[in-house]
């Protein structure tokens, strides 16, 4: 009688350690689940975001291009504003030297006890407008 007593303690407790092991395997397999869970979560929102910084990206690439563009129309307007100022510099210049012979020409051509009529020294009016592509007008 006594190793059958045995035998049915033994085999007690070999189906106590087989449930012990069930429901630890249960409790891994759910703590797996919830950490497969949050991980999916997680990287859902990691996706997300990454769609909105590759959309950012593409509006500063935008941007960017715009404020390229602006950049280069700007700078030819600076060249065209610098090429005006040249050109109203070289008019100034010109109608001064036309003004001077002028007054040579007319002092020298006056008849001796005459007044000799000179010309009044030159005024430049110079407008322009600039921008990309239009043609600048120099009214003197």
């Amino acid at each position: 009688m006594a190793i059958s007593s045995t035998s049915s303690v033994s085999s007690a407790s070999a189906g106590v350690w087989q449930q012990l092991q069930t429901q630890q395997a249960l409790r891994t397999a759910e703590q797996a689940e919830q950490k497969a869970r949050a991980l999916r979560a997680e990287a859902s929102a990691a996706q997300t975001e990454a769609d909105r910084a590759q959309d950012r990206a593409r509006n500063l690439r935008g941007a960017s291009s715009q404020a390229q563009t602006v950049a280069e129309q700007a700078r030819r307007g600076v060249s065209s504003l610098e090429s005006v100022d040249d050109m109203k510099l070289r008019l100034s210049d010109t109608y001064a030297r036309i003004g001077q012979t002028v007054r040579s020409a007319a002092q020298t051509a006056a008849p001796a006890g005459t007044v000799a009529v000179t010309a009044a020294a030159p005024v430049v009016v110079a407008t322009a407008a600039v921008s990309t592509g239009t043609l600048i007008n120099t009214t003197a």
